[in-house]
């Protein structure tokens, strides 16, 4: 649950007409390579 409140907060900075373009490029990265990280610890259990 706390994952997905981070990838959320992540997205909501990306999406934030306040932060930087390229900080907002590497903010949407990263929540997809956390929500990916996310999906795959699941599918090993």
């Amino acid at each position: 649950r706390a994952m997905r409140r981070l990838i959320d907060l992540l997205r909501q900075l990306a999406e934030s007409a306040e932060v930087p373009a390229e900080t907002a490029r590497l903010l949407a990265q990263v929540a997809r390579v956390v929500d990916r990280g996310i999906v795959l610890e699941s599918a090993l259990i």
